[in-house]
């Protein structure tokens, strides 16, 4: 742990005199693997420290956990809620509003998915905004707590923005015969 200390704050990774304190240890496929938490005290340049990560790959094999779960052990482990977005989730079928912010997700930047063939419409975060997990896990948990909604027509997709406050307003659909008149 002492020498990934040393060698982070080398290359101005580590910042402010922050150091890991924390190493968590386990073994897989006769590797012993090293995982170090990132916590809201340690401050890091993230983007130094991937390029780090990715030019030191052949010395230790490091990953992101996310990487390593997925590719390594399978993933993780989903909610019957994230099965069934992924189910519902098919590009064919699913049409997505604009991204607008809501009390619902406390700002989080989200999407009202829509799948019109099963008449389903479910909230969903943007996920190119991941860069604090744990606020992306609960602005996830906050679209758990939406639900999946019965949406069978347009006019139920924009009911259900309507109640997502004004910034979601501004995201309806309109079918053809619909669309407001422009003066």
């Amino acid at each position: 742990m002492d020498g990934i200390n040393e060698m982070l704050t080398e290359e101005d990774i580590l910042l402010e005199g922050t150091k890991f304190d924390e190493i968590h240890a386990f073994k897989h496929e006769g590797l012993t693997n090293l995982l170090f938490p990132f916590s809201e005290d340690i401050k890091l340049n993230i983007g130094k420290l991937a390029i780090w990560r990715l030019a030191s790959y052949e010395t230790f094999g490091g990953t992101w956990l996310t990487d390593y779960v997925d590719n390594r052990l399978g993933g993780f482990e989903m909610s019957a809620f994230e099965k069934e977005i992924r189910r519902l989730d098919t590009f064919a079928d699913t049409e997505i509003s604009f991204e607008f912010q809501c009390n619902q997700t406390e700002g989080w930047p989200a999407c009202l998915m829509w799948n019109r063939a099963e008449g389903k419409a479910w909230l969903a975060p943007n996920d190119c905004c991941g860069d604090n997990e744990q606020y992306y896990e609960k602005a996830m948990r906050a679209c758990e707590e939406f639900g999946i909604r019965t949406c069978e027509i347009v006019n139920d997709f924009n009911e259900i923005l309507d109640s997502l406050g004004d910034n979601a307003k501004e995201c309806k659909i309109y079918e053809e015969s619909e669309a407001p008149e422009l003066s």
